[in-house]
């Protein structure tokens, strides 16, 4: 299969003409995650959020303590959104919907139940030495995987993903007929 972005429909038939594939439509899975030309939606998150509240769901039959169900959160469904956090800035809708799970089940035991939490979810996420119980907060765990990309840019480390995002922006620049 070939997958195309922006590319003219007769560059496309070309191009299919040439290699004998067969065209296919984004998005894709590509190593577990969707390959998409636009920005992430909450829309493409739904396999993610599926796959934490199935891992809850699976949990919520059996008889957890609090201290319990805060480690499999802190080991197991924290673990589950850290690749998707360290490649893609996920939506905003999506991070409350992972936190809301993770809230359901740390206070109730189950991934959604109506009823408010014992302590506010932002003492919750607070370190342990500030009165919290350690829980990292999704959105921060997010932005510093994404920081961590945009550092290395910075440090000028050659990385395959660096050198391909300053080779874009180049192109993007010269373009719209930017000097670099």
């Amino acid at each position: 299969m070939i997958y195309f972005s922006g590319v003219p429909l007769v560059v496309k038939e070309q191009i299919i003409s040439i290699l004998n594939f067969k065209m296919g439509d984004l998005p894709v899975k590509y190593l577990g995650l969707p390959l998409f030309s636009t920005r992430l939606k909450k829309e493409h998150c739904h396999v993610l959020i599926d796959r934490i509240s199935a891992r809850v769901l699976n949990w919520a039959a059996k008889s957890l303590s609090y201290a319990g169900r805060l480690q499999l959160i802190n080991s197991v469904l924290n673990s589950m959104h850290v690749y998707w956090s360290s490649v893609f800035l996920l939506p905003l809708a999506v991070v409350h919907e992972v936190e809301k799970i993770c809230r359901s089940f740390c206070w109730h035991g189950s991934g959604d139940c109506k009823r408010g939490g014992l302590i506010k979810w932002s003492v919750v996420c607070k370190s342990k030495s500030n009165g919290g119980l350690g829980v990292k907060p999704l959105q921060l765990w997010n932005l510093a995987a994404i920081a961590k990309h945009i550092w290395e840019i910075v440090q000028e480390n050659e990385t395959l993903w660096s050198i391909w995002v300053i080779q874009n922006k180049l192109k993007r620049l010269s373009f719209w007929g930017i000097a670099a």
